[in-house]
C-alpha cells in the first residue's frame, strides 16, 4: 500500500499469521464487522496508530531484531484506508494484507532492530496504540589523538596484535575464502551421493574452493545484527597467556626471562620450566616475582589435561608464586590457570570460586573473555541456563576477539536454540558462517543448529542446504538418520511429496530400527493414500518402538484415523492406551479428540434410539467423561436419561450443559429437552420460563408444538386457565398433523371441563373426533378413548341419548373385550339415566353374557334393579 512492497507477506509471513490466529484468537461471534480506516505514524519513539471502529482480538509479533508483526481477528480493510505520517528513516518497509480466517496483517519493517515493544489500546479514539523503541548503534569513546601521532598509533598497535598472534587478516575476497559445497541432489534411493558419501572426512572431501562464484545464501535468511558490533581493539589474548605478552614488555630484562619467553614461543615448555625451575632455587636470581609465576605457567602448559597428578602440581606452582608475592599484578593469572585446572579436574565448584574472584576484583584483567566463557560452561554444566546464555553473550558481543569469540557465539547459539529461541540463534550462527566460513569444517555443530533451527521455523530451503551439507561433510555422524528424515519433512513443507517419500523411503531402506526410521516411517504415512497401509505402519511402531516418542504419534494417529472413519470405540480404546503407556505426551491433543469421539459416538446413538448403550458407557466411564469439560457430552448424556424416563438425572445434566454454553450458543434442542426434564420433575415456573425463550428463539422447531402444549397443561394445573387456553389454541394452529390436532383439542377440551363448561368442551370433542378420524393410519383407540371423554361430558349436560351414542361410537372402536364390556355398561347407564328403559336393559343384557366377570355382575345387578321398578311401578 502506498507504493509499498507486500512481497514479505505473501512469501515469508502469511503461513505464520495464519497459524497464530488459530493458535493465539478465540474464535469470536462479532456482532458488527470491526473496520481498519487509517494507520498514523510518528516518530520519537516509532509509534503506530491503527484506527478501528471497535476493538478486536489482537497481538504483536516480533518476527525478528528489526521486523514486527500486528494481527487482528475479525476484522476489514476500510475502502479509504490509508497510511500517514513522517517516517522515512525509521521504518524501510510496510504491507497491510487481509489474509484468511478474516485476519488482518500488518508487516512493518526497521530501519534498526527494535529495542521495546509496547501495544494498548485506546477506546476514545478508538485505536491501538504500538510503540517501537529502536536500538541505536553503540560507539565506544575513543581517546582524542593528536593528528600527528595517529599514524604511529595505529602502527604500534598492529605490531602488538602481531605479537599476541591474534592479529585480523586482510579482508579476502569471497571466493578465496567461501568453499562452495557440491550438494548432491538428495535424496533418491539410489543416489551415489546417500549410498557412497563422497567425503569420508573433513580433509578427505569432495569440496573445493571456487575462484569463480561464492556460495548461493540461504532462502529467507535471518538478519544478521551482530554484524554492526563494535568490538574493543586488544594487542591481547584473553586467556592467562596474556601474563606472558605483559612480562615480555616488563622492565626486567634478566636474561633468565630473555630465556624463558623465547622458550615459550616455540611451546617448548618443559625446557622452559627445568631452567625457570632452577632459577627460583638460585639465590642471586633477580626478577624472581616473574620467574615464579612463569615457572607455574611452564609447568601447567606442558601438563597433558588427563595428567590430574601433575596438574595438582602446577596449581602448588601457582600457590607458591602466590603465597609469595599475594600483592603481584600476576595474581589473577594465577586464579585464572587455577580456575582452569579445577575445570579439568571436575571441581566445577573450587573453579568458580577462582573465576569469580577474578570477575569482581580483578575488572581490568585482560584474560576476562576467557573467565567469563569458562564460567558459562561451568554453568552450562550445572543447568543453569540463563548465566550460562548471559556469559557467552558477554563473550561474542562485549570483550575484544579473541580465541573464545568464536566458540563463545557457537555456545550461545546452541543455547538460543535450546530455549527454542530459533530466530535469535540463526543470527548468531549465520554470522558465524558468514564471517568464519571455515568453522564449518571443525565440527557438525555449526550446521545442525543452523540446519534444525530453519526446521523448526519452517525455512525449508535453507533447512535442507544445511542438512544435506552436514550429511555430506560428516558421513560418519550420530543421527545421521534423523537428519535425512528431516530433510524429507522440508521437502513435505513444500508440497513436494514424491521426493518426500523418496527420502523417506531411503531412510527406512538404510537404517533399519533408528530414530530416523520410526520418523520416516511416520512421515511415509502421512502421505499414504490408503487407510490400511497407514494402520500397518503405526501398529508396527507401536508393537515394535514402543518406548520411543513417536510411539504415541502413531497411537495418535491410529485414534485420528478410527475417529475419521466413524469407529469411535476403537477411537476410544486408542486413547485410552495412549494415556496409559504415555500420560504426558500429546496428553491434550489426545484428551480432545477423545472428547470429539465421546460427542460422535453419543450423538449416534441417540439418533439410533440407542440410549441405553450411552447411558451403560457413560456410567462406566463416567469419572473419565467428566473430567474432560465437554458441553455436547452433558447434553447426549442427558438426552439418554431423558428418552429412559430418569428425569431427574436427565435435568442434571441437561442443565449443566445449558450453564456450559453461552446464551447465543444454546440450541433448540437443548432448550427444549431441558424444559421437558424441568416439567416431568415439577419445575414448573423454570419449565415454563424455558419453552418461552425456545419457542420465540426457534419458530422453526419441530418440538414447538410439544412446548406449548406443555406450557398450556402447565397453566392448566396451577388454574391459570386463560393461559391454558391461549397456549391450546396457538399450539393448534401451529400445528400441521391431523392427529396431533385432534389432541390438542381433547386438551383445550379438558380446561373448559375445569372451568364447568361443559358445553365448550363437548364441542372441542366434536371438533377433535373429526381432526382424529381424517389422520392417516389406524388411531382406533385414540377414537375410543375420545368419544368416551364426549360421551362422559353429555353426561355432564344430561344429554344421555348423544352420551349413549358417543359410548357406542368408542365400542365401535374398541379392540379388546374388557373395553368392550365396559363402554356396553356405560351405553345402558346413559340410557338408563335418559329413561330409555328397554334400550338400557338391552345394553345390560349384552354385558351381562359377555366373559368379563366384574361388568357381567354389574351389568346383572342394573338388569335387575330395572326390573324391580318396573314390578312396582306396575303394582
Amino acid at each position: 500500500m502506498n507504493g509499498l512492497n507486500m512481497h514479505p507477506i505473501a512469501t515469508r509471513i502469511i503461513p505464520l499469521v495464519l497459524l497464530l490466529s488459530a493458535l493465539l484468537f478465540p474464535e469470536t461471534v462479532l456482532a458488527q464487522k470491526a473496520e481498519l480506516k487509517k494507520i498514523g505514524i510518528t516518530r520519537e519513539p516509532l509509534t503506530l496508530k491503527l484506527h478501528i471502529n471497535k476493538k478486536v482480538p489482537f497481538k504483536v509479533i516480533r518476527v525478528e531484531p528489526t521486523e514486527v508483526l500486528i494481527a487482528l481477528k475479525g476484522a476489514r480493510i476500510s475502502k479509504n484506508f490509508s497510511i500517514d505520517g513522517a517516517y522515512k528513516g525509521l521504518v524501510k518497509d510496510i504491507g497491510v494484507e487481509t489474509l484468511q480466517r478474516g485476519v488482518i496483517a500488518v508487516l512493518l519493517k526497521g530501519v534498526r532492530p527494535f529495542d521495546r515493544i509496547e501495544s494498548t489500546y485506546d477506546p476514545a479514539t478508538p485505536a491501538f496504540k504500538v510503540s517501537l523503541a529502536q536500538k541505536t548503534k553503540k560507539v565506544l569513546p575513543q581517546k582524542q589523538t593528536p593528528a600527528g601521532d595517529r599514524k604511529k598509533q595505529v602502527k604500534s598497535s598492529v605490531d602488538r596484535t602481531k605479537v599476541a598472534g591474534t592479529v585480523e587478516k586482510k579482508p579476502v575476497a569471497p571466493e578465496q575464502v567461501k568453499p562452495k559445497v557440491t550438494q548432491p541432489a538428495l535424496p533418491k534411493p539410489k543416489a551415489e551421493a546417500l549410498q557412497k558419501p563422497a567425503v569420508k572426512t573433513p580433509e578427505k572431501r569432495e569440496v573445493k574452493p571456487s575462484r569463480k562464484q561464492p556460495p548461493k545464501a540461504p532462502a529467507a535468511k535471518v538478519q544478521d545484527y551482530y554484524a554492526g558490533i563494535v568490538r574493543p581493539q586488544s594487542p591481547y589474548n584473553g586467556d592467562i597467556s596474556d601474563m606472558v605478552l605483559k612480562i615480555q614488555s616488563s622492565p626486567c630484562d634478566a636474561p633468565i626471562i630473555t630465556q624463558a619467553l623465547g622458550l615459550l614461543k616455540k611451546e617448548l615448555y618443559m625446557e622452559a620450566f627445568a631452567r625457570l625451575d632452577a632459577a627460583v632455587q638460585d639465590p642471586l636470581t633477580s626478577c624472581l616475582e616473574q620467574v615464579m609465576f612463569l615457572r607455574a605457567y611452564a609447568f601447567f602448559k606442558s601438563v597433558g589435561q588427563k595428567d590430574h597428578l601433575k596438574l595438582l602440581q602446577a596449581e602448588r606452582f601457582y600457590q607458591d608464586a602466590l603465597i609469595q608475592y599475594p600483592q603481584s599484578e600476576w595474581v589473577p593469572y594465577g586464579f585464572g590457570a587455577m580456575g582452569l585446572i579445577h575445570k579439568t579436574l571436575k571441581n566445577n565448584a573450587v573453579a568458580e570460586g577462582f573465576l569469580n574472584i577474578i570477575k569482581e576484583s580483578y575488572p581490568e584483567y585482560t584474560g576476562m573473555p576467557e573467565v567469563y566463557y569458562i564460567l558459562a560452561d561451568i554453568y552450562d554444566e550445572k543447568g543453569f541456563t540463563d548465566k550460562a546464555l548471559g556469559y557467552f553473550e558477554q563473550v561474542f558481543t562485549r570483550f575484544a576477539r579473541s580465541r573464545y569469540t568464536i566458540d563463545a557465539g557457537v555456545g550461545y547459539g546452541k543455547m538460543l536454540y535450546a530455549k527454542k529461541r530459533f530466530v535469535d540463534s540463526l543470527s548468531v550462527i549465520d554470522h558465524i558462517i558468514n564471517t568464519r566460513p571455515k568453522k564449518i569444517y571443525e565440527s557438525p555443530e555449526l550446521l545442525l543448529i543452523a540446519g534444525n533451527a530453519n526446521y523448526q521455523l519452517g525455512r525449508s530451503k535453507p533447512a535442507r542446504e544445511h542438512l544435506i551439507k552436514v550429511s555430506n561433510l560428516f558421513p560418519d555422524i550420530e543421527e545421521k538418520d534423523v537428519i535425512l528424515s528431516k530433510v524429507g519433512d522440508t521437502y513435505g513443507m513444500e508440497d513436494n511429496i514424491e521426493k518426500a517419500k523418496e527420502v523417506y523411503q531411503y531412510v527406512i531402506d538404510n537404517f533399519p530400527d533408528s530414530s530416523g526410521y520410526i520418523s520416516s516411517s511416520i512421515g511415509l504415512a502421512r502421505y499414504l493414500l490408503k487407510n490400511e497401509k497407514k494402520i500397518e505402519i503405526y501398529e508396527m511402531i507401536k508393537t515394535r518402538f514402543p518406548e520411543d516418542k513417536y510411539a504415541r504419534v502413531a497411537m495418535m494417529r491410529l485414534a485420528e484415523i478410527y475417529q475419521k472413519n466413524g469407529e469411535y470405540l476403537r477411537c476410544i480404546k486408542e486413547i485410552e492406551d495412549l494415556l496409559s503407556t504415555h500420560p504426558r505426551g500429546l496428553r491434550y491433543e489426545a484428551v480432545k479428540l477423545m472428547q470429539r469421539a465421546y460427542e460422535a459416538l453419543f450423538k449416534l446413538q441417540n439418533d439410533a434410539d440407542e440410549y441405553t448403550k450411552v447411558l451403560n458407557l457413560y456410567e462406566e466411564k463416567h469419572e473419565t467423561i467428566d473430567r474432560m469439560g465437554s458441553k455436547e457430552i452433558p447434553l447426549r448424556v442427558g438426552l439418554a436419561y431423558l428418552r429412559g424416563g430418569l428425569y431427574e438425572q436427565a435435568f442434571n445434566h441437561l442443565l449443566e450443559a445449558y450453564k456450559l454454553y453461552d446464551r447465543k450458543s444454546r440450541s433448540g434442542l437443548l432448550l427444549y429437552n431441558l424444559g421437558v426434564a424441568m416439567d416431568e420433575t415439577g419445575r414448573d415456573e423454570d419449565a415454563l420460563k424455558l419453552f418461552a425463550g425456545f419457542v420465540k428463539r426457534y419458530p422453526k422447531s419441530r418440538d414447538q408444538v410439544d412446548a406449548m402444549v406443555r406450557m398450556a397443561r402447565i397453566y392448566q394445573g396451577s388454574k391459570k386457565l386463560k393461559n391454558a387456553r391461549n397456549w391450546f389454541s396457538r399450539a393448534y394452529k401451529k400445528s400441521r398433523k391431523r392427529l396431533e390436532k385432534g389432541m390438542i383439542l381433547v386438551g383445550h377440551s379438558r380446561v373448559f371441563a375445569n372451568d364447568d363448561q361443559y358445553s365448550q368442551a363437548a364441542d372441542y370433542l366434536v371438533n377433535a373426533v373429526k381432526d382424529i378420524a381424517s389422520a392417516p393410519g389406524e388411531n382406533y383407540n385414540v377414537l375410543t378413548d375420545t368419544y368416551r371423554e364426549l360421551g362422559n361430558t353429555y353426561l355432564k349436560l344430561q344429554k344421555y341419548v348423544k352420551a349413549a351414542d358417543a359410548f357406542s361410537k368408542a365400542l365401535t372402536f374398541s379392540d379388546t373385550q374388557r373395553v368392550k364390556a365396559n363402554l356396553g355398561f356405560l351405553i345402558g347407564d346413559a340410557y338408563q339415566k335418559g329413561n330409555a328403559l328397554e334400550k338400557a336393559k338391552d345394553a345390560f343384557k349384552t354385558v351381562a353374557d359377555s366373559d368379563d366377570s366384574v361388568w357381567a355382575r354389574l351389568a346383572r345387578q342394573r338388569l335387575a334393579t330395572i326390573e324391580l321398578a318396573g314390578t312396582v311401578q306396575n303394582s
